[in-house]
């Protein structure tokens, strides 16, 4: 047969032909839902059809929880940094507990769902009792996402693109609504629920009684002796001698201290440690007096000072062996176990960060500060300038206030400001701390130190079985949570 004069047999080629129409098809088909995949993932779709935290009458979707995701980050990645978080790569990529496989992703998820939970639960309180957001409530949430819309025009972005950038991928404004009308209706109840607590005096009594170890204080004066100061030494620096002997030298010496017989006695023998075997000047001895002077000292369980301290009486010495021979602790009880009977104060602040400000920090608070005092410093005013301005998040939904503060429990400039011997009630000003600037109102003078600590325990047992009281009903689906791209 001639080959050559042989039909052509078209069938094969138009299959091919075919088969690549099919395979161009279906790879453009890939293409074209990719994109639309890509679109419906950066649109939030996915994640705002799936459900990742549920109570009886709430909902948080994907995209919600990673509103809250972000907005927990924001909040804490200057931080996270400090601690060897690279904010330049992925958070399920890094490590924040390496041994135990916890990436970063993991340690944030762990805590936007402890959040969202503790917010549920305030929201399911919150129905249970009535509580529902108001027009004015709405208004102060509208003027937050007023504020989100300024700053994207600033940058240049629509609003959706500036969310989206803050808050994670898909995250539109609807998200951020539904998030913040949860967010405000958890606060307003948390703010409800504190301000109905309220105990009697036979209340504080008998918790006082039943963790008393908790609340009660000791003074004492302290000293080291230590027996590398009885030790010659060479003109480099070098110990010669005997180790045994400047051991034996530290002791006596150590007991020559103890044999003081009143808390001057003590001071003076300290004082003179320091300076004839240490070689400290007078300025520099009562210093290292001071330090070791400690007032308000609470019950430390195995510790060596603590453990005598809180069954010792008023006046007795205790030499303790700290270290085999090397060291030995002196201590002399000048008050023993008591509970702190001094006054707190209240105090209202606005603190603006000098992380957002920078070096503008004090000007911006003096114009805030300048917009109250023409209102006559109202409180009212000062509540909504707190909400609207303050990053202190402690205090932002209780107009600034502090209540129940003891001296030492705030930075030392704060402190100063508040237990001035001069400040009287209703006293204004501003205080510049490492955390930025506050604007400050004094509130009053407020009960003892050990009933304020009684009243904070008291109200962390009602909140956490609150809490636990609705928590049990919630329900997450950590594969959703999962989803959000960090």
């Amino acid at each position: 047969m001639d080959m050559q004069n042989m039909p052509v047999d078209n069938r094969k080629e138009k299959r091919n032909a075919i088969l690549i129409t099919i395979a161009v098809v279906v790879v453009a088909a890939c293409v074209i839902g990719l994109v639309v995949y890509n679109n419906l993932a950066d649109s939030g779709y996915f994640l705002r059809r799936d459900v990742a935290a549920q109570s009886e009458n709430f909902t948080v979707n994907g995209s919600m929880m990673t509103y809250y995701f972000f907005s927990n980050y924001n909040q804490y990645a200057s931080m996270f940094t400090q601690m060897g978080l690279n904010t330049s790569y992925s958070l399920k990529s890094q490590y924040a507990d390496e041994a135990n496989g916890i990436t970063w992703f993991d340690y944030m998820a762990t805590l936007t769902q402890s959040y969202v939970g503790e917010l549920l639960a305030l929201c399911e309180a919150a129905k249970t009792n009535g509580v529902e957001l108001t027009a004015e409530d709405q208004t102060m949430i509208d003027a937050n996402i007023a504020a989100m819309e300024e700053a994207a025009a600033e940058y240049g972005y629509n609003l959706n693109t500036y969310l989206m950038a803050m808050f994670g991928s898909g995250v539109k404004v609807e998200d951020v609504r539904d998030s913040m009308e949860l967010s405000a209706l958890s606060s307003k109840y948390y703010a409800e629920f504190y301000n109905g607590l309220s105990y009697s005096d036979a209340e504080y009594e008998a918790y006082y009684e039943a963790n008393k170890a908790s609340f009660q204080n000791v003074d004492l004066i302290t000293c080291t002796v230590r027996q590398n100061d009885f030790m010659e030494t060479d003109e480099n620096g070098n110990p010669l001698g005997n180790i045994s002997e400047a051991a034996a030298k530290a002791k006596e010496y150590a007991n020559t201290i103890a044999a003081s017989d009143s808390a001057d006695a003590f001071r003076d023998a300290v004082l003179a440690y320091n300076t004839d075997i240490v070689g400290l000047s007078a300025d520099e001895a009562k210093m290292a007096l001071a330090a070791g002077t400690i007032n308000g000292m609470t019950a430390t369980p195995g510790n060596a000072a603590s453990d005598w301290a809180f069954s010792a009486r008023t006046g007795e010495i205790k030499v303790v062996d700290a270290s085999g021979g090397a060291t030995y602790d002196v201590y002399y009880l000048t008050k023993a176990a008591y509970r702190d009977e001094d006054p707190t104060r209240n105090v209202r602040h606005l603190l603006l960060s000098t992380e957002t400000y920078g070096e503008e920090t004090e000007k911006a608070a003096q114009t805030i500060y300048d917009e109250w005092k023409n209102t006559g410093f109202d409180l009212d005013t000062f509540a909504a300038l707190v909400y609207q301005f303050s990053e202190d998040t402690g205090s932002v939904n209780t107009g600034g206030l502090y209540e129940n503060v003891s001296q030492g429990d705030m930075v030392p400039e704060f402190d100063a400001w508040l237990f001035d011997s001069s400040r009287k009630e209703g006293d204004t000003g501003m205080v510049n701390t490492t955390y930025g600037t506050h604007i400050m109102y004094y509130a009053g003078e407020a009960g003892p130190a050990w009933k304020a600590a009684a009243q904070a325990a008291l109200e962390t047992e009602d909140y956490s079985a609150l809490i636990e009281q609705y928590a049990a009903a919630i329900t997450f689906d950590t594969e959703v949570i999962y989803q959000i791209n960090a």
